[in-house]
């Protein structure tokens, strides 16, 4: 059994401790033995330690030829036309670091590359400690904060945020996006300044509904119609015209026929301002 309770291994595994009588029923339950056949054994998850980041720091071709250029004083070979072969291979990845190269040095007693105080971590274990960092899913600024004060490595700002948009927690307990506040429309002055124009159809028997509501007066004029020709739209509001009067503004959506060269031909005529908002979206549409 491994438990992350360190003091449970130590009760379970000392045979002249007293365990409490909770625990104590716990082990003496019947069944248990079908399932445990040891004692329980410590496994909490262990941070990365000094010598792994040395091992992979050894084992990592780019961070060993940075040291070199560290060291040396050689970083204009990258820019060089005749860059070595050896550094060709990795120009890009090196690159990155020599915006930074008056901050990095190499720790005597580690052989570490540094910036800073922060350690320069090889690629192999960048998910490790970006994982390290997120355990307690404190979300993207804290964990790019936590990161920051012990270890650097190039994007590393980017590959946080990758890893916590992957995150099934956080993306389960994570704040929605709201949608944003809808803002009030202004009344007109006068009655027929503006309207509202929408279709509602198909009915069951085939026919639309077009449907003209005055913005003021919330007064509506509905008419039948066959089909969402630009024709049968164009007859509807010359007899609603002929009626109420010239509106200053007509509003739509972006849906056929509002959009066709004829219905912007029509109201480029009679001087109406054709505002049209957003498809299947009732609310832009007062």
């Amino acid at each position: 059994m491994y438990s992350d309770h360190e003091a449970i291994e130590k009760i379970l595994n000392n045979p002249n401790a007293t365990v409490p009588l909770r625990i104590e029923h716990s082990c003496k339950d019947e069944g248990l033995e079908k399932y445990v056949n040891f004692t329980a054994e410590y496994a909490c998850p262990k941070a990365r330690s000094l010598l792994d980041i040395q091992r992979e720091t050894k084992a990592n071709s780019i961070l060993q030829i940075l040291t070199e250029l560290i060291t040396t004083n050689t970083w204009h070979k990258l820019l060089h036309p005749n860059c070595p072969p050896e550094l060709k291979k990795f120009q890009k990845d090196l690159l990155a670091y020599r915006n930074i190269r008056q901050e990095l040095t190499i720790n005597q007693t580690s052989d570490l590359i540094l910036k800073a105080n922060q350690i320069v971590l090889p690629h192999s274990l960048e998910i490790t400690v970006i994982q390290l960092a997120h355990n307690s899913h404190m979300g993207l600024e804290k964990t790019k904060s936590l990161l920051r004060e012990k270890v650097y490595f190039p994007g590393l700002d980017t590959k946080v945020e990758e890893y916590i948009k992957r995150c099934a927690i956080c993306q389960a307990l994570g704040k929605q996006n709201a949608p944003a506040e809808l803002l009030i429309t202004p009344t007109p002055e006068k009655d027929w300044d503006t309207v509202n124009i929408d279709y509602l159809g198909p009915l069951p028997n085939g026919f639309y509904l077009v449907v003209l509501i005055d913005q003021t007066s919330k007064f509506p004029v509905v008419g039948i119609i066959h089909n969402t020709s630009a024709d049968l739209l164009i007859d509807f509001l010359q007899k609603t015209i002929a009626v109420y009067g010239i509106s200053k503004t007509i509003v739509s959506d972006n849906g056929p026929p509002f959009t066709s060269f004829k219905i912007k031909m029509f109201l480029n005529k009679l001087n109406v301002q054709h505002k049209r908002i957003t498809p299947l979206w009732p609310p832009a549409n007062s």
